[in-house]
């Protein structure tokens, strides 16, 4: 392990030699902790090589654009020592993509965004290493994840986005699942969406509509669909629309299959964005004012 702390201190040296000193910089801190027990007046340590521990957090940045942070507990810091290796990411901001890499933890700088989809496809992500690409071509707005689960699987999800004419933004929503190659099915999961005012009225319309596909083991030529048709999901929304003294009035029709399952759906129904785990199995229409 000590090994391993004096490669990744000499790499973080390395790079912020290898550009201008002025726009790169490395910065270290730690603080250095111990047990002490006081009797009859006296201080003295409580088993210091065991108790002692050294905590250090290493941040390479250059300008605005590259930020590397690596914190490490080193425990204990006498006799032989272990080093564990915190939350850490790196990110690079660049034009027209900007990255970042992370283990995803709750409390990281740089972790998994809801996608932001009408029927909340892509609203959470496991712990595990995922890397994010975020930006701008052609017009469109794209927001792509690629991680390495902590239970074995591996997922790739991604949005994009598109202005229409008249206000109206286009999308589109992925979400792919690698489990077991050899045993399990691949799963795919692909929407469409369509948001925008509604001319004359002042309110907006929504629409979406995804899919689930399934691709078996042994199977090389391409996605099959799943054993029931029931593999569907959509939704139609009208929203801020004026009645005569209601200005916030709504309707809304939703209807998901019973065998369209997402993994990385929101959670639990209450949660906002639940559409999927709220009317699962189920198809509802619904009115109201707010």
């Amino acid at each position: 392990m000590k090994k391993n702390l004096t490669i990744v201190i000499a790499a973080l040296i390395v790079a912020a030699m290898a550009i201008p000193a002025s726009a790169a910089k490395l910065t270290l801190s730690g603080a250095y902790s111990a047990g002490w027990t006081y009797d009859t007046r006296v201080w003295t340590p409580t088993n210091l090589a065991e108790a002692s521990k050294l905590t250090l957090k290493l941040e390479f940045t250059e300008g605005e654009s590259i930020v590397a942070y690596l914190p490490l507990t080193v425990k204990p810091f006498v006799g032989e020592p272990e080093v564990a290796v915190g939350s850490w990411y790196f990110s690079y901001a660049t034009a027209p993509f900007s990255f970042w890499v992370s283990p995803n933890d709750p409390w990281n700088a740089k972790q998994f965004s809801a996608l932001g989809d009408p029927l909340g496809i892509g609203a959470k992500l496991g712990g595990g290493v995922v890397l994010n690409a975020k930006g701008n071509i052609l017009g469109a707005g794209l927001n792509i994840y690629a991680a390495g689960l902590a239970t074995g699987a591996e997922a790739y999800l991604g949005r994009a986005t598109y202005g229409l004419p008249a206000e109206f933004t286009l999308g589109l929503v992925g979400a792919y699942t690698v489990t077991d190659p050899e045993t399990d099915p691949d799963e795919l999961i692909l929407g469409a969406d369509v948001v925008g005012p509604i001319p004359g009225i002042g309110g907006n319309i929504t629409v979406a509509g995804a899919a689930q596909l399934s691709k078996p083991y042994d199977s090389t030529w391409g996605f099959e669909g799943m054993p029931s048709n029931d593999n569907y999901a959509y939704r139609l929304a009208l929203t801020d629309i004026a009645v005569g003294p209601v200005t916030k009035a709504w309707a809304s029709y939703t209807a998901v299959g019973g065998m369209f399952t997402d993994p990385y759906k929101a959670s639990p129904a209450s949660a906002p964005g639940a559409v999927l785990n709220k009317y699962a199995g189920k198809a509802a229409a619904e009115v109201g004012v707010t």
